[in-house]
């Protein structure tokens, strides 16, 4: 008994020391992911202001300062998507799992496709009130809504995101962001070298990376969860139900979110004009690199909260907790 009792344990500390290694390995490869968007992101930004002048990528920033909202007009749907999913995953609820990633879907695509609608109606309007010239305004009408398509595809695969995160794969979508950019940098050099610098050469390389990513979360979400099914007539009334229960309490802090990080372009452009959005925007991007390696941490609380939330084990969600605060 005392020799397979030592090799038990032997045997379980090999194995503990295998899955350290490879959590580790995981998560350097994730944070570089990460740090290689960022580096990328910040090395561009020179390049695109010599390129495009200052009032020009001004818009940039204003762009996506006006496509934010969307983040508000979610309602906390992303991160209730992500607890329910894991929940109902690994209770064994393969259905009501795929009724609330479809209905998410749905709903995100009406989001989206309010997005747009908005973008086409009232988005000269609110252009002009950034006191952008005649000439720049009618090509950031095109820009505003080429993005504002860019946002709903990246809005429909936040229920592939959340059956990837139950199966703790949180590498697949930074090894994307990465690849984004990098691909996104090369395709806008190479289009600058050959044609004259325009915002719609940087927003369509924008939307072709956006709806590459959808695919390939797609299809890693269907290779990591088969049970996962989604579909038009998975659309439900409890899905609807499981995701405003969670939602409603995160709706009021993603409004406070994007209050205090996305308002700020928009406001400097309206009493000061887009070229100074192009002073701000550098220095806003070097810190807000460094915000992401804080938020993969804390998303990646959210399944194995969830899970040990399932089984009742509350000294885990305790440990996880106070673990967490520390890193934090």
């Amino acid at each position: 008994f005392f020799k397979q009792t030592t090799a038990y344990e032997i045997g379980v500390r090999l194995v503990g020391s295998e899955m350290c290694i490879r959590d580790s390995l995981n998560s350097l490869l994730t944070y570089g992911s990460r740090a290689v968007a960022a580096i990328v992101g910040i090395f561009m930004v020179p390049y695109l202001i010599r390129e495009l002048g200052y009032d020009a990528y001004g818009v940039i920033g204003i762009t996506q300062s006006i496509l934010a909202l969307v983040v508000v007009a979610d309602m906390g749907l992303g991160p209730a998507t992500a607890r329910q999913l894991t929940r109902f995953l690994h209770l064994g609820e393969n259905r009501r799992a795929s009724e609330l990633a479809s209905t998410a879907l749905f709903l995100f695509l009406g989001i989206g496709t309010i997005a747009i609608a908005i973008s086409l109606l009232v988005g000269d309007r609110f252009l002009e009130e950034m006191q952008l010239s005649g000439a720049l305004r009618s090509e950031a009408q095109y820009v505003l809504i080429i993005i504002a398509a860019s946002f709903c595809i990246t809005l429909v695969q936040v229920p592939y995101e959340a059956a990837l995160a139950y199966r703790m794969r949180y590498d697949i979508s930074q090894y994307c962001q990465a690849a984004g950019a990098v691909v996104r940098a090369g395709f806008i050099v190479l289009l600058f070298s050959i044609e004259h610098a325009s915002l719609l050469i940087w927003a369509s390389a924008t939307l072709l990376w956006s709806a590459a990513s959808l695919l390939i979360h797609r299809w890693q979400a269907q290779l990591q969860v088969p049970s996962l099914g989604v579909g038009r007539r998975l659309v439900s009334r409890r899905g609807l139900r499981d995701l405003g229960q969670f939602g409603s309490f995160t709706a009021v802090t993603r409004v406070a979110q994007w209050l205090s990080q996305q308002s700020g372009p928009m406001i400097i452009s309206a009493f000061l004009g887009p070229g100074s959005v192009t002073l701000y925007a550098p220095a806003i991007l070097v810190v807000v690199s460094l915000q992401p390696l804080h938020r993969a941490f804390l998303s990646q609380l959210t399944p194995v909260i969830t899970r040990s939330h399932a089984e009742g084990d509350l000294d885990n969600i305790g440990y996880v907790l106070e673990r967490s605060v520390r890193y934090s």
